[in-house]
């Protein structure tokens, strides 16, 4: 589901478990320690924002609902 979609892990987040909160622990103590990949992975994460703005998901709405439009027929 949801984030899973979204983030590739290491590369824009990191992905845990739900309701492992051990490995939550691991994976927050690893962004600490390497801050420059948490940098590199927050700037790739805001490509996941840009994509899924409110204009772009208009524009792909638009797209969609126009393979519906029968006025050519």
């Amino acid at each position: 589901g949801g984030a899973a979609h979204l983030i590739d892990n290491t590369e824009n987040g990191l992905l845990v478990p739900i309701q492992d909160f051990t490995l939550l622990s691991d994976a927050m103590c690893w962004i600490v320690e390497n801050e420059d990949k948490a940098i590199s992975m927050g700037k790739a994460a805001l490509n996941i924002k840009n994509r899924f703005n409110s204009i772009n998901v208009c524009k792909q709405w638009l797209e969609f609902l126009k393979t519906f439009d029968d006025s050519s027929n």
